[in-house]
């Protein structure tokens, strides 16, 4: 007994001390105090859509009901779709390295024209380490750009240490899809009602291995339903390894518990999951 009260010690006091190095740290990098609620919190309903873009979304955006009485979240590509301009998103989300190091890095480039033409008011949600690279592209007075915060530790296991960080906005579970981020940006924005659409995050079921050892996979989304499997290739160029897309999904699936945990802490809020045949096993099912 007294050896296990020993070990449980030990490991919270290691526990402590890695979360007050990381808060400090953080600090000196500034990576604590870039404010991550939006200025246009004050006008939002109290219902969120976050439309993902799997292929299931084609037939949910045309089944959904009491449009107007939502506000809407959007990621990635879909700022290239017609759905953009239709759900007019008060939030849009980028996570993804990719898109800061191809996408977003000339001025002329489709997406950033794209933001630039946007006029509603509309929350751009990006990486705390990009934040100042996207405020300097894009200039339009109806984005807000807030960051997403950085990620804790995973060796900090004591919940309650983790959600403070949350729901202090100095920490985000580790963005692995930027769905995340987006429940994340929805939970500390306060919003009570939150539902996932186009998230079916099936992709073991369109994951391949060539007989040249390469991980393949069928990257289908709602506006791209023709594509073919091509190697999975890291945001730095290298191709995926079998096991290290196992463990990113995995770290994806356990963000996702992350949240749940988060907003059951918070209290009164109510994470849904509309997407039929969804392999997220986290939340309650409509």
């Amino acid at each position: 007994f007294m050896k296990r009260l020993i070990l449980e010690v030990i490991r919270f006091l290691l526990t402590y001390t890695v979360f007050v190095l990381w808060l400090i740290n953080s600090l000196i990098k500034g990576r604590l105090f870039h404010k991550t609620q939006s200025k246009h919190n004050r006008e939002r309903m109290d219902r969120i859509r976050i439309l993902a873009n799997g292929p299931s979304l084609r037939d949910e955006i045309s089944k959904l009901e009491n449009v107007a009485e939502y506000d809407y979240g959007m990621l990635n590509d879909s700022i290239l779709t017609p759905e953009f301009q239709r759900f007019k998103p008060k939030y849009y989300f980028l996570a993804d390295p990719l898109y800061f190091s191809r996408d977003l890095e000339a001025n002329d480039h489709r997406m950033t024209k794209a933001f630039n033409s946007i006029d509603w008011q509309i929350t751009l949600c990006v990486p705390t380490s990009v934040l100042n690279y996207v405020k300097s592209i894009i200039n339009n007075k109806n984005i807000s750009i807030v960051a997403i915060p950085v990620s804790i530790p995973r060796i900090v296991k004591i919940q309650r240490l983790r959600n403070y960080a949350y729901k202090k906005g100095w920490a985000c579970p580790p963005v692995q899809n930027v769905v995340v981020s987006g429940i994340y940006i929805a939970i500390i924005e306060g919003y009570k009602t939150i539902e996932l659409y186009g998230v079916g995050h099936s992709w073991l079921e369109q994951l391949a291995v060539r007989d040249d050892n390469v991980v393949c996979l069928k990257d289908v989304h709602y506006y791209n339903s023709d594509v073919d499997m091509k190697p999975w290739v890291k945001f730095d160029g290298g191709l995926y390894k079998l096991h290290e897309v196992l463990r990113d999904l995995a770290q994806m699936f356990d963000s996702y518990w992350e949240l749940r945990y988060l907003a059951n802490d918070m209290g009164g809020i109510k994470i849904v999951n509309r997407t039929k045949g969804s392999w997220i096993d986290t939340f309650e099912r409509q």
